[in-house]
């Protein structure tokens, strides 16, 4: 099995640069026969490989990685690892509501195997925090989806908090927002420190490489490929903290799907703030160097709009990651052949999709009994996208459009 490309990483991960220098693991430079082979090193690949030990002690995997650990995709995201569904706008309350309650089951059970892999491995507090996030309003528009958002809620009889503008400013020290919806199932991590030649032979693989997938020969013209892009300011100094005020850890997503998401962080690293928004169709794994200073010239005016008492503070480390869609939202679960299975396609959920997904990749390999490997084997292949140039017009389309609609709240 040979992989024709590898996608483009801008930046650095700054998760990882804001931790002290990790272990370098070396390059195979020998032979080697394991009986499992996991490709890839993100947060799928990890757990499958955790949870094949758990489950046969004595086996021995090996986990192939292209880039060091935390400087992939997986070390590219905003560290929320999610615990309810991604979209709860639908009107369609019958089936909606019971695929629903399966997510959410789904996505409790990859937290809480997360949570006993933190704790059994004495990984810091700032790695995982169970904080909750809140979906951010700065605008009507906003509101109206956090509306949506609560009566979906309600129907699922899971709870929630509705923070007005006051609150919003003694949590964050800022005025840009004007409500916001608070879920407390949600987690807070650190992914860097989450995650942290030659020839090998197997009789089991296991592909872990999400939307890479495709360079492997599989789920062809299925996949969306899709770059998002964040930017980190430096260590915030002790005077620009009192400044700002409010808690020193928190995470909002927005209320509007293609808004700014927002973090703030301490601990090891400092105090920083983290802004993720823009994301681009990228099917050729590219993102061009013109395109990258338009989205991190928008994380500045973003910044700029939120922290205005931050003014002159810069941003030490920018980054784009590669993430991967399905046009139906499924993912690439099971067996591909003999003896190789897929843990890919995690539709921009890879912490907590792909936590999941590896749990359940490993114990279907060990045949061991799971209701969640039945689900997901249940779910309908990816559908087939329409010809290029069909869809990178009608995708780009629709992300600039969406962008435009959701004004403020970018």
């Amino acid at each position: 099995m040979k992989v024709t490309r590898q996608p483009k990483n801008p930046g650095p991960a700054a998760w990882a640069k804001i931790l002290p220098e990790a272990a370098h693991h070396p390059t195979l430079e020998d032979d080697l026969h394991v009986d499992f082979v996991i490709i890839g090193g993100g947060f799928a690949g990890l757990t499958a490989a955790r949870r094949i030990s758990e489950l046969e002690p004595t086996a021995t995997v090996a986990v192939v990685e292209a880039f060091r650990l935390a400087e992939g995709p997986a070390g590219r995201n905003s560290g929320f690892m999610i615990d309810l569904p991604h979209d709860l706008a639908s009107d369609d309350y019958g089936g909606q509501a019971a695929r629903d309650h399966q997510s959410i089951r789904h996505n409790r059970a990859a937290i809480s195997y997360a949570a006993d892999m933190v704790a059994k491995l004495g990984l810091p507090q700032d790695c995982f925090q169970k904080i909750g996030k809140i979906n951010a309003a700065a605008t009507d528009r906003g509101i109206a989806h956090n509306q949506g958002y609560q009566q979906h809620l309600t129907h699922l009889n899971e709870p929630f908090e509705i923070l007005d503008d006051r609150q919003m400013h003694e949590l964050t020290g800022i005025t840009f927002y004007k409500q916001g919806l608070f879920t407390p199932g949600a987690v807070m991590l650190q992914p860097a420190q989450y995650i942290q030649k030659g020839a090998i032979s197997a009789p089991t693989v296991i592909l872990a490489t999400n939307g890479l997938a495709q360079a492997f020969g599989f789920y062809k013209s299925r996949v969306v490929h899709i770059y998002t892009y964040a930017s980190m300011t430096r260590a915030l100094s002790a005077g620009e903290v009192q400044r700002l005020g409010g808690a020193s850890n928190w995470g909002f997503t927005p209320a509007d799907p293609l808004g700014t998401t927002v973090r703030r962080i301490s601990g090891i690293g400092g105090d920083r703030i983290v802004i993720r928004n823009r994301a681009t169709y990228e099917p050729r794994l590219s993102p061009s160097e013109r395109r990258l200073r338009g989205v991190y010239a928008q994380h500045d005016a973003s910044f700029d709009a939120r922290f205005p008492m931050l003014k002159g503070v810069e941003m030490e480390h920018r980054w784009g990651g590669h993430l991967a869609l399905t046009l139906n939202g499924v993912a690439g679960f099971g067996q591909l052949e003999d003896g190789l299975y897929s843990a890919c396609l995690q539709n921009g959920l890879g912490t907590v999709k792909g936590t999941l997904h590896g749990m359940a990749i490993a114990e279907m390999c060990l045949k061991h009994p799971s209701t969640i490997v039945d689900e997901l084997l249940a779910e309908p292949a990816p559908k087939r996208l329409p010809p290029e140039p069909i869809s990178e017009v009608a995708a780009t389309i629709r992300l600039k459009l969406g962008e435009r609609a959701a004004g403020r709240e970018l």
